[in-house]
C-alpha cells in the first residue's frame, strides 16, 4: 500500500518538474528546428555557404534542446531507479498495466486542473 501512494506522488512529482521545465514546449522547439532544416536544405536559391552558416545555427538551436530533453529524460530515470532501490515493489507498479493506467489517470486530471 504504501508503493502506491509513493508512486503516485512519484508521478506528480515527475509531472510538475515537467511542466515546469518547459519540456513538451521543448518538443515544440526541436520540431520547428527540424522544419527549418529541411526547409533550408531543400531551398535552390540560397549559396552554399548561406546554407552551411544557416544549417549550422540550427543545428546548435537542435543540440541544445535535444541535450536538455536527454537530461531531463537522465533525471527522471536516476529518480525512479533510486525508488526502485528503496522499495523494491515499486518496480512491479511503474512496470505494470496498472501503473500505466495510474499515470494517465493522474496525468488527466492534472490538466484538468490546470485548464482551471
Amino acid at each position: 500500500m504504501i508503493e502506491n501512494l509513493v508512486y503516485l506522488a512519484s508521478l506528480v512529482l515527475v509531472i510538475l518538474f515537467l511542466e515546469k521545465l518547459n519540456f513538451f514546449f521543448s518538443f515544440r522547439k526541436n520540431i520547428k528546428y527540424l522544419i527549418k532544416l529541411k526547409l533550408v536544405l531543400s531551398d535552390r536559391q540560397l549559396t552554399d555557404y548561406k546554407k552551411s552558416r544557416i544549417v549550422i545555427i540550427i543545428s546548435k538551436g537542435l543540440l541544445v534542446e535535444s541535450l536538455f530533453q536527454f537530461f531531463i529524460f537522465f533525471v527522471i530515470i536516476l529518480f525512479y531507479v533510486t525508488l526502485i532501490f528503496f522499495l523494491p515493489y515499486t518496480k512491479e507498479i511503474i512496470l505494470s498495466f496498472q501503473g500505466l493506467i495510474e499515470a494517465i489517470i493522474i496525468y488527466l486530471i492534472y490538466l484538468k486542473i490546470k485548464e482551471k
